[in-house]
């Protein structure tokens, strides 16, 4: 009725048919997470299969004194880079106010990455504003700490972009601008560069499909110092932005 569809219509034709769940034994914050993911406010709860309830995320927020929700919908409703900065003000009192509630330190990292994912979303749909629609499909990786989910208070940036095809010389333009741009907002919002240079916006991790699978290949294949090195970091991967389908590729 919302969606102005006609209430005489079958259920099956306006319901979400695969809708993201939770099972009843998942933790708060593994639901904050998921709402957070996928821009959702309500959870099915299921037990082998079986839908038990639902779970929004008021019901979350009454329940959580510190509020990540409600850090991660305000960063979700700026509309400019500064305003992102003077909400990222924010993190050090969420932090605070984990420890005082007495999270476990594998709470508090899936929490503040939560907040930097959200972060890094929102720089990167501000910025095509700005630069338009980009060329290609394209994932923005997160390594190390935050690939992990365990990020403490002032992590660094290790991040890259996982690109459908190899780019022309106007898709390598665009991407050059959008991750100098988003590198730059998360470095203002307190995630400093990385000081090894891991990073979306240099040329050397930005790469097409084909040549992240190569470049993994032979870190496998020729276990040198550099290559453990690299493997220590970029094995913790995942895909904050971008299709699910060319990540799992």
């Amino acid at each position: 009725l919302a969606e102005n569809f006609d209430g005489h219509l079958p259920v099956h034709q306006a319901m979400t048919t695969t809708p993201v769940t939770i099972e009843s034994n998942s933790l708060v914050f593994e639901a904050m997470l998921l709402m957070s993911e996928h821009n959702i406010h309500h959870l099915p709860v299921v037990d082998h299969g079986v839908a038990t309830g639902v779970v929004t995320s008021t019901d979350i927020l009454r329940g959580q004194s510190s509020q990540p929700l409600l850090l991660i919908g305000e960063i979700e409703r700026q509309k400019d880079l500064q305003s992102l900065i003077q909400v990222s003000k924010q993190i050090p009192l969420l932090l605070q106010n984990l420890i005082s509630a007495d999270a476990r330190a594998e709470e508090i990292g899936r929490v503040l990455t939560s907040v930097t994912d959200a972060l890094t979303r929102r720089l990167i749909v501000l910025n095509q504003q700005i630069l338009g629609e980009a060329p290609m499909a394209f994932c923005w990786l997160a390594f190390g700490s935050q690939g992990r989910q365990d990020q403490a208070a002032c992590s660094d940036q290790d991040n890259g972009l996982l690109l459908a095809h190899e780019p022309d010389e106007a898709a390598q333009g665009y991407f050059d601008a959008l991750s100098h741009a988003v590198c730059k907002g998360l470095d203002e919002c307190g995630y400093i560069y990385c000081p090894g240079d891991i990073m979306a916006q240099n040329p050397k991790w930005r790469m097409s499909l084909e040549k992240w699978q190569h470049v993994f290949n032979r870190w496998v294949n020729t276990p040198e110092p550099k290559a453990l090195m690299h493997a220590s970091i970029f094995f913790d991967m995942r895909s904050v932005y971008g299709p699910k389908t060319l990540f799992d590729g």
